[in-house]
């Protein structure tokens, strides 16, 4: 079978060969290749190697204005504590009082509280990501576990993230005319990434973006370049200009018409000039993932297969395929492929930041490939593998700091 030639096909064969029997099939294709927007970027968090400081759906509060909250899809927090703790009976769910009992067997006095509890793992092998275990003042206990493990992590995480990752689906679906309505989520995103970190972009007349952040000492420090300073104050390691900066990276996918990084329309400028980073799930990668992984024969992805359509086709029942909540062999599949395929860089072009020079580039250690700029000239594209030492160099600081 050929690729899909845009994503409205994968929808429609989603439509025809999954949800054929519900009242709305496109719509719940829809629905569906949202939810696979959002698993892709768990499971490149995961391989990442970041999911120990993994929240999911936590409230992150605006910068200044804590009564507004914003629930994005997943936040990464410094780590001030975990402790690796064995599984003792699989046939039991790992309620948080069985999670107390292994605490104790492990030797450990960590005490959990929490008004709102999650179960690690049923008994029947529903597993739940980053389950919330425990909350206590400027913190928070999350339990980590990879499908099938005999062991899983717990972690006390520190409530002020990072980083932020927001996933977004825009575009003109079909049989809707180009109007308001294909802008909001990009609004809605692009609102959300400016608010929620102390660093706040400057736009100046000439096009450039200055910057400006509150230190850790209270002061507002202007920069002339966004980026520039973005780029200086991670590689030195500068927690006093970090200090109340958050990450913004959002994850957009297409949703019924084409465009590329190179034919970018309003929604994908707006969410550009708003996130720190912009990563663009291009169509051919979530075909790739939808043909061979979800409609595709290879047997060790069975379990994939059936959990998709048990949580998508189904006509009443609990969920066994998001970002939450999973079947543990399905979870199991998945980090195997995706540890063993690493198409990440194929998947993915990333919008922004990019850089101003070729000499930058030089500078950071990543092959530069030439990407069409907004005026038709040629500008060094930035690697995925910039973003991940990024993330990486921001944990690291924090927890060293133990802010």
């Amino acid at each position: 079978m050929g690729r899909f030639e845009s994503v409205d096909a994968l929808q429609n064969m989603l439509a025809r060969d999954v949800f054929s029997e519900t009242a709305s099939a496109k719509k719940a294709a829809g629905r569906a290749l949202g939810t696979l927007v959002e698993l892709i970027t768990f499971y490149m968090i995961r391989d990442w190697e970041l999911e120990g400081g993994l929240a999911i759906e936590r409230g992150l509060p605006e910068y200044g204005n804590k009564s507004i909250n914003h629930n994005v899809e997943f936040t990464l927090h410094p780590a001030s504590n975990s402790i690796q703790v064995p599984i003792a009976d699989r046939d039991k769910s790992l309620t948080l009082r069985q999670i107390m009992v292994g605490l104790k067997e492990a030797g450990s006095t960590i005490s959990l509280e929490t008004s709102r509890p999650k179960t690690l793992r049923t008994a029947k092998g529903l597993l739940r990501h980053a389950a919330l275990c425990g909350e206590e003042p400027g913190a928070f206990w999350t339990a980590h576990m990879v499908g099938g493990a005999d062991a899983f992590l717990l972690t006390r995480l520190v409530e002020k993230p990072y980083a932020m990752f927001e996933c977004k689906r825009v575009g003109i679906e079909e049989g809707m005319s180009k109007g308001p309505q294909t802008i909001e989520k990009a609004k809605q995103g692009a609102y959300v990434a400016r608010t929620v970190s102390g660093l706040q972009r400057v736009p100046l007349s000439d096009g450039r973006v200055a910057a400006a952040v509150e230190d850790a000492s209270g002061t507002l420090v202007t920069h002339e370049n966004y980026y520039d300073f973005l780029r200086s104050a991670i590689d030195r390691g500068d927690l006093a200009q970090l200090a109340n900066v958050v990450l913004t990276v959002g994850v957009v996918s297409n949703h019924g018409n084409w465009f590329t990084a190179e034919t970018q329309n309003k929604e994908m400028r707006v969410l550009a000039q708003s996130y720190d980073w912009l990563l663009f799930l291009t169509d051919a990668g979530l075909a790739e993932f939808v043909q061979d992984v979800l409609h595709g024969t290879q047997e060790s992805l069975a379990p994939v297969r059936e959990a998709f359509k048990a949580s998508f086709g189904r006509t009443g029942g609990g969920t066994s395929f998001t970002k939450v909540t999973i079947d543990e062999r399905a979870d199991a599949a998945l980090t195997h492929y995706f540890a063993t395929e690493q198409p990440w860089d194929r998947w993915f072009n990333v919008i922004a930041p990019a850089p101003s020079a070729v000499e930058h580039v030089a500078k950071t250690d990543v092959e530069a490939v030439d990407t069409v700029g907004e005026a038709g000239a040629a500008l060094p594209s930035v690697s995925l593998d910039e973003l991940r030492a990024d993330l990486h160099r921001l944990r690291r600081l924090h927890e060293q700091e133990g802010i």
